[in-house]
């Protein structure tokens, strides 16, 4: 991803495609997804003061990774890349709601 990707809240069409075959995939290797997902997602955070709005569809992506690696691996599973199963689906239904 360059740099001017990382600091806004664009994404590559190349790093899209990249983090949603991985997620199509259902995690089969969970640490690349992550690795692919979580990486923007931190550096868009860090540049942003921590604020989610700014940085929604690394958010978005890496959520969605998450939820494939539970459905994968069952609500027990744990990584430190995401919340847990249940703070995880209750964030993506507050996303859904407009609640941020």
């Amino acid at each position: 991803m360059d740099v001017a990707c990382r600091h806004s809240n664009k994404i590559s069409t190349a790093s899209q495609h990249a983090i949603q075959g991985h997620v199509q995939f259902k995690v089969t290797g969970a640490t690349q997804c992550f690795r692919i997902a979580a990486d923007p997602t931190t550096d868009c955070l860090t540049k942003n003061g921590f604020d989610e709005r700014k940085c929604t569809r690394f958010v978005d992506l890496l959520y969605e990774c998450c939820q494939a690696f539970y459905e994968k691996n069952g609500d027990n599973a744990s990584t430190v890349s995401c919340p847990k199963a249940n703070l995880l689906r209750l964030k993506i239904e507050q996303r859904k709601n407009g609640i941020q």
